[in-house]
């Protein structure tokens, strides 16, 4: 009898161990996506450029608009697509691949290190030459605001000196996610100049800094 009784109790713990395992394969399969992927962030760019010489500060201001998508690849990796527009559609922005779990997103790039954490903040540095940079923002649901500092290692070729640092300020917005909603592009957003009459998607080349050539992708594009 005791040993009957021995066989049914360690039965019932095996049938608890495995239901509770099920349990959490379950709840890892149905745990919800970042906040970060999905629709793209639309919004302005403002650009600054600052000279080493004190009387040439602040050379160059100008605004444009920008977009910033973390692309779902599948398998736990996902690809950063930042791109601004100033004096031509896709001049400023790069392409990063990364990897994401519950912790955040991480570059897997080795020459630069660009980490968002749980709590939606953006740090990353790098060295692209004749490229520093450094990256910091935030990122939620809805907006996503970051800072991109390039400093000049040497002269470059439109004749700015080495020392030159440029500050890009990206301001971008979506709408909240609807889970009853077909996922879309996402609504146009107001800039600073107004509101897009519509968004168009159209390919575009952007700096692959995860080595290789430019990247030819599709980005989104307020039209106004």
């Amino acid at each position: 009898m005791r040993l009957m009784q021995r066989i049914v109790a360690l039965a019932a713990l095996l049938l608890a161990t495995a239901c509770s395992e099920l349990a959490g394969g379950e709840a890892e399969q149905q745990r919800p996506p970042p906040p970060y992927l999905g629709d793209p962030y639309l919004g302005s760019v403002d650009v600054r450029a600052s000279l080493p010489d004190d009387h040439l500060r602040d050379a160059l201001n100008a605004t444009g608009t920008g977009s910033a998508q973390f692309v779902d690849e599948g398998e736990g990796r996902a690809r950063l697509i930042l791109v601004g527009n100033i004096e031509r559609e896709g001049d400023a922005g790069f392409v990063l691949e990364g990897s994401y779990d519950e912790n955040g997103w991480r570059s897997r790039d080795q020459a630069i290190t660009l980490a968002l954490d749980a709590d939606g903040r953006i740090e990353g540095t790098g060295l692209v030459h004749p490229h520093r940079l450094h990256i910091r923002g935030t990122a939620a649901e809805t907006s996503l605001m970051l800072k991109v500092e390039i400093e000049l290692l040497e002269p470059s070729e439109s004749g700015f000196p080495e020392g030159a640092i440029f500050q890009f300020d990206y301001a971008l917005h979506r709408d909240a996610a609807d889970a009853d909603a077909p996922v879309t592009a996402a609504q146009p957003q107001p800039d600073g100049d107004g509101n897009c009459k519509a968004v168009k998607w159209r390919m575009r080349s952007v700096a692959n800094f995860s080595g290789g050539p430019a990247h030819r992708v599709r980005v989104p594009v307020c039209i106004k």
